[in-house]
């Protein structure tokens, strides 16, 4: 087996008099592993940016004036 990321919901709710509990469990390991590569991503976009503007802003330095 393995470990999930799980959601889970719960109501109490009256069978035949009888007071249950009433769960939705849904698996959301898939999701929580998307979510995570978005945010690595976003990292990675971020850096790049910074690393394109200061390598703009060097070449402007660079330029005769």
């Amino acid at each position: 087996g393995e470990t999930r990321t799980v959601e889970v919901h719960c109501a109490r709710i009256t069978v035949d008099g009888s007071t249950r509990i009433f769960s939705i469990i849904h698996d959301i390991s898939a999701r929580k592993r998307a979510e995570q590569e978005l945010e690595r991503l976003a990292h990675t976009a971020t850096t790049l940016t910074g690393l394109i503007d200061g390598l703009r802003q060097e070449s402007a330095a660079a330029l005769p004036a």
